[in-house]
């Protein structure tokens, strides 16, 4: 659904009344300027509902044409419903308790210039007492009951019969024209999904939580609560289901569109570690949390692959993962494809993002360790690392019995050199350096101390030896094609 977008934070006006705030929406290509009068004259009148802005968006949505008809808006508020209709097209009165005029008025003047030929009316109405003093008949009324938003045809301004003292709809919403006129309106749209304006009309607990969940805006955990019976476990399902549906329509919007940022994502697990790359528009996605979790359903979806692969019979098995191989995999044995979790990710982020590659490296358990290490702007968590660059590096521990703490210092030391110097095959520790120019691991210049090659480095150490590597940056060529496990 489209948004209505806020194009400016709240900031209170210098008009000399406190509480006197405007803000501005951009609605079917129109900026809305809406003031807002807090105060205790005008309570709930001085917000912006979410309803209205809900019913605004449908109206976006639907591309709903107001040309040629007569509108009238009840209990309007700020009055950002009413002014809508009005910039496209329809004649338009908008009504509220005489409190709310002010405000209205100044929203009127804000959204229609001196010299607009066509403007809203702005007229009290109060039940029981103005509402003889209207026109005989609008083609389109809007009502709002406690509980849903609906736009009618109406023979006249009519409302609903409340039972006395009790603040409800008598006789299951039965309604009686004020005038006596034509009776019941009919919908002449189609039915709006009911909106709970109030956070009341679900429990809040069961709201925040399925917020916290999904990431979705309120209003719609709002709906997915009411549609399932307040039901969190449905209302999250049903969620999902709606946003990977809009994700997928939005991932062919954006196909093609150009993804140079991302993240690479690294997960270690005793004798296997994964290595992926996730790839989007900005840097401002990279470090949006939706994003991240991709990159982390992702590593999880590699590493399971590699779990599924044979035990390596020699000293290590490398496997590369291209796009379309990465895609089919699933987050856990019952978990969904990552071509799923990928559109729903497009569709909360609204850019183009792309599953570029991963790959893996395992060592047989008795004397094989892997290293990892991720650089960038990231802090290390877990259990998946992430940064801009990665390489994972396989050793076979040479000395019997290595303190802990001595494999993972030298193994780090060695991915941090795979990172910043860029290696491309591993060599021999015979190998004798080329100058600045090389590119065989064991023979270039040690990063962390430039006096020793690599292979010196190690051999000094005295307890393990590389056998393979990986390595990648986030946005790099891609040259090598896949390989297959060993």
């Amino acid at each position: 659904m489209t948004k209505a977008t806020m194009i400016r934070d709240n900031k209170v006006r210098d008009a000399g009344t406190k509480g006197h705030q405007e803000r501005r929406y951009r609605l079917c290509g129109h900026v809305l300027r809406i003031a807002q009068h807090h105060g205790p004259r005008l309570g709930l009148a001085a917000s912006v509902w979410e309803a209205a802005l809900s019913l605004c968006r449908y109206l976006e949505e639907q591309r709903f044409d107001f040309r040629g008809r007569t509108v009238i808006e009840l209990g309007a508020g700020t009055g950002i419903v009413g002014i809508l209709a009005a910039l496209l097209g329809g004649d338009v009165t908008i009504t509220d308790q005489p409190a709310a005029l002010e405000q209205i008025r100044e929203n009127v003047r804000l959204n229609f210039p001196p010299s607009a030929t066509v403007r809203p009316q702005v007229r009290s109405l109060v039940w029981g007492r103005d509402e003889g003093s209207f026109p005989r008949e609008y083609e389109l009324l809007r009502w709002e009951p406690e509980e849903e938003i609906e736009i009618y045809r109406s023979g006249a301004v009519t409302s609903p019969v409340r039972a006395a003292g009790s603040g409800r709809d008598a006789a299951g919403g039965a309604e009686r024209d004020l005038r006596g006129g034509a009776g019941a309106p009919v919908p002449v749209l189609p039915r709006f999904p009911p909106v709970v304006v109030a956070a009341a009309a679900a429990d809040k607990e069961a709201l925040l939580e399925l917020r916290r969940r999904t990431g979705l805006p309120f209003v719609q955990c709002r709906e997915a609560l009411r549609r399932c019976g307040g039901e969190l476990g449905q209302a999250e399902a049903w969620l999902q289901e709606q946003a990977q549906r809009q994700g997928w329509s939005k991932a062919t919007q954006v196909r093609g569109r150009q993804t140079r940022e991302g993240l690479v994502g690294l997960l270690r697990e005793g004798p296997a570690a994964v290595m992926v790359e996730v790839n989007c528009e900005t840097d401002f996605v990279a470090r949006n949390a939706e994003f991240q979790r991709l990159v982390e359903q992702a590593a999880l979806g590699t590493m399971a692959h590699c779990r599924a692969a044979a035990a390596p019979a020699a000293s290590c098995t490398k496997y590369l993962l291209q796009a379309d191989e990465l895609a089919q995999l699933r987050t856990g044995p019952e978990g969904a494809l990552l071509s799923d979790r990928l559109a729903l990710a497009i569709g909360k982020l609204g850019e183009n993002v792309t599953l570029r590659r991963a790959a893996w490296l395992r060592v047989p358990e008795e004397d094989g360790y892997i290293s990892a290490y991720a650089h960038g702007w990231l802090p290390a968590t877990a259990p998946v690392a992430m940064g801009t660059y990665g390489a994972l590096v396989a050793f076979q521990v040479t000395e019997p019995n290595p303190a802990a703490a001595t494999l993972e210092e030298v193994g780090r030391k060695v991915a941090q050199h795979v990172v910043g110097m860029a290696p491309t095959a591993v060599g021999t520790p015979q190998d004798q350096p080329r100058g600045e120019d090389e590119t065989r691991l064991l023979a270039q210049s040690f990063l962390l101390d430039p006096e020793l090659t690599l292979g010196q480095f190690l051999g000094a150490r005295g307890v393990m030896a590389v056998r393979d590597f990986l390595r990648f940056r986030c946005g790099e060529e891609i040259h090598a094609g896949p390989t297959e496990p060993g």
